[in-house]
């Protein structure tokens, strides 16, 4: 009687409340509460922001630096000149507190991929909790609105893409294309992306060779073939950026 009781009283718990949903909620409110409060650091935010309104006035990319007299002229690779544009947009539009919009926005869609990620392979809310909070433990310290904030979601998606997909369709070749033109302007960071399928690569050749113990098994594999090709494909696009290199 008293455990029909309590499942009762268990079932008439609205969903909102059950610890399933909280184990849910919870990480995303975490990443939230420590973005909202957290407060602008990096002493650059300026620079990036002026960089952007120059390139925005001229409409060209500054590749000279125009800021400190001791280098004043010195020529430089500007890879972070679209998240330059973009942040001095976001400064005109909303000023600092849409930087810390813009800062939480772009964190719980980096945790909302690696969670779903995380519980795609285990089904269990508890470990995907789990797991979400170490990462937001390693990374809070690099939390800053600097160029490598908007590259983040990228990173999270392109690593859970490869590890849990066995297939690499044309649609999924043209979008992580697409998100690598992106990373290219956006941060230097972006053979990181080059790099990770790179290793998918060859950990799965490897794996695949140690089973089979055949060279022409590797080259008839369908996915090998794929994440080559992705390989070749991510490597071409990174030339399309201001500088062409």
């Amino acid at each position: 009687m008293a455990d029909s009781l309590l499942s009762m009283r268990t079932d008439q718990i609205p969903s909102l409340f059950r610890l399933k949903t909280i184990y849910y909620i919870l990480p995303f409110w975490l990443v939230a509460i420590l973005c909202l409060n957290d407060n602008i650091t990096p002493h650059d935010l300026g620079y990036y922001i002026k960089s952007g309104e120059l390139i925005i006035e001229n409409m060209a990319i500054l590749k000279h630096d125009v800021f400190t007299h001791t280098f004043a002229g010195l020529e430089y690779i500007n890879s972070g000149w679209l998240s330059q544009v973009l942040m001095a947009f976001c400064e005109k539009a909303g000023g600092l507190k849409l930087f810390v919009i813009m800062k939480t926005a772009l964190l719980l869609i980096a945790m909302s991929v690696i969670y779903h990620f995380i519980w795609k392979m285990t089904r269990h809310y508890k470990i995907a909790l789990i797991f979400i909070a170490y990462a937001v433990a390693l990374g809070f310290t690099n939390w800053n609105i600097r160029p490598q904030l908007f590259t983040i979601p990228i990173f999270a998606f392109f690593y859970s893409y490869l590890y849990r997909t066995r297939m690499i369709t044309n649609s999924s070749i043209l979008l992580f294309s697409l998100l690598m033109v992106l990373w290219v302007n956006l941060h230097s960071s972006f053979p990181l992306g080059i790099i990770l399928v790179g290793i998918f690569l060859v950990g799965e050749a490897g794996e695949k060779y140690y089973r089979e113990r055949s060279i022409k098994y590797l080259i008839r594999d369908t996915y090998l073939k794929r994440l080559f090709f992705l390989l070749i494909i991510l490597a071409s696009v990174t030339l399309i950026n201001p500088y062409g290199v």
